[in-house]
């Protein structure tokens, strides 16, 4: 765990950045917009409507957590709870790389980061996967049910 100090630190600072430049950049997929109603309201703690940096740091110390936790269950390839550089340096390049097909896929004016508009248009897309793979896992509706009538066909003649 020796490395582990230097990446909390590392995402603090890149959240930190994130929240203060008003903006979320694609390189950090799990920092929300600063300014959204929900993520306010999660960790406004005094209720002032604004996130004081005790209230911002404990809201950057838990996304880190979370982070950790996905990077864990993901890529700790040997199960003992602790990422080796080798599972880190994997993960890294994993979390890298879907960062740049996310971008490349939802920065549609090319800056190099995503607007709201663009994370909305990504967080629709992410809904409409998830409604299409529970339909794909519920049954059907429409699979023909035996026929409640009686068509009278095992009727003997008498």
């Amino acid at each position: 765990m020796k490395g582990t100090a230097f990446w909390t630190v590392l995402m603090a600072a890149s959240v930190a950045t994130a929240f203060s430049a008003g903006r979320v950049r694609a390189e950090e997929p799990t920092a929300p917009a600063k300014d959204a109603p929900w993520f306010i309201a999660k960790y406004d703690k005094d209720g002032n409507g604004q996130l004081s940096d005790e209230e911002r740091q404990a809201a950057n110390d838990h996304w880190q957590q979370e982070r950790e936790k996905r990077m864990l269950k993901h890529h700790d390839k040997d199960g003992d709870g602790v990422l080796s550089d080798a599972e880190r340096a994997e993960a890294e390049a994993a979390e890298k790389a879907y960062k740049q097909e996310r971008l490349a896929k939802y920065d549609k004016d090319g800056d190099g980061r995503l607007s709201q508009e663009e994370r909305a248009a990504e967080r629709k897309d992410r809904k409409q996967k998830r409604q299409a793979a529970k339909e794909a896992l519920t049954p059907a509706a429409d699979v023909a049910a035996p026929a409640a009538a009686d068509d009278g066909a095992d009727d003997k003649a008498e």
